[in-house]
Formats: C-alpha cells, structure tokens, sequence
C-alpha cells in the first residue's frame, strides 16, 4: 500500500498538475470558459494518449528507434525552451484554430513532457512480470485522472484573473519554464559526456 501511495506521489511531482495551472490560463485567456475547457479536455486527452502509449509501447519504441536518453532530454529541452519564448516574447501570428494550443504546447511538452514519459518507461523497465506490469498502468491511469480534476478545477477556479494578471503570470511561467529547459538540456549534456566517458572505458 505505501509503494502504491508513493509511486502516485512520486508521479504527481513529476507530472505537477498544479504547476501547469497559470501556463494554461495565459494560454487560454483570450477564450470562452467553454472553449478554454474544450482545449483543456483536448489537451489531456493527447497528453494521456501519449503517456499511455508510452506506458505500453515505450521500452519497444526506444529500443527499436535506438532513442538514447540524452535524445529524449534534448527534445524536451527543445520543445519546452520553444514553448517558454512564445510565453515571455507571445507572437501576434493568428492561429487558424485556438484548438493548436491544445495539442502544442499544452499537451506536448507541457503536459506529456520527456520528465514524465522517462518516468513511466524506467519504472515499466524494473517491472518483473506482467501483473506488475498491469499495476503500473493502472496507477499511471489513476494519477492522470487526479491530474485531470486539480487542473480543471484549478482553471475554473483561477480564470476570473483580469488579463494583466494572466499576462503577468505567462512571462513568469514563462521564465520558469525557460529555466527548466536550460536543466533538461544540462542533463542531455551530462548524459552524453557520461556515455562517452563509459563507451571509452
């Protein structure tokens, strides 16, 4: 019962569903509270679609892409420094649909990101047999429900902020995240340097 409790909590820092709060009202401020929870709805259901598939198919699908661990922090690195410009520097290019935010940078990286798939192929990787298999899934599944209600309600609740605050909150969530992009991409660095060094021995 406590591996269990703390394989959710675990999951649940890493995933931070609350964390992922303010980036999201920045992201939506312009929308309706019904198109925003559209977006919302569209966004974890790509971001639970990815970490599942992952959960499933991950350790074949690194393993047959020959993907290393200093590829997928790069990536993250990439995709989330991306994301955190268009926060601080935000583009005035009109989007064909406020759907797209929904899939990028909403879904990926923000909410599917190299953090948390990482997470879920190593602990399947220790996995034993296919029922503890099975019960990883199940737990995965669990905390991205969790993850579902914090942020959906935490939206609802924080979505009357007038729209300086919210601008506000995306250049800061902005720079956080920047900051975070600038860790992953050390650790692709120090990854990399670590497997040269081990290839070379």
């Amino acid at each position: 019962m406590l591996s269990v409790i703390a394989f959710i909590i675990e999951m649940l820092f890493i995933f931070n569903p609350i964390l992922k709060i303010p980036p999201i009202l920045a992201l939506t401020k312009n929308e309706t509270t019904q198109t925003r929870q559209r977006i919302l709805n569209i966004a974890l259901s790509v971001a639970s679609f990815i970490v599942i598939l992952f959960s499933i198919l991950g350790e074949y699908i690194v393993q047959s892409l020959e993907l290393t661990q200093v590829a997928i922090y790069f990536t993250g690195a990439i995709l989330i420094g991306n994301a955190a410009f268009r926060m601080i520097v935000p583009t005035h290019i009109k989007r064909s649909t406020s759907m797209h935010v929904a899939i990028y940078p909403i879904a990926i990286p923000y909410l599917s990101g190299p953090g948390t798939i990482s997470f879920v192929i190593s602990n399947l990787q220790n996995c034993t047999s296919n029922n503890e298999r099975l019960q990883i899934l199940a737990l995965i599944v669990l905390t991205l429900i969790m993850s579902y209600i914090i942020i959906s309600y935490g939206v609802r609740m924080l979505a009357w902020l007038p729209s300086i605050c919210l601008d506000s909150l995306s250049c800061i969530f902005g720079m956080l995240l920047m900051m975070i992009a600038s860790k992953i991409f050390i650790k692709g660095i120090i990854c990399l340097f670590k497997s040269i060094i081990d290839n070379a021995v």
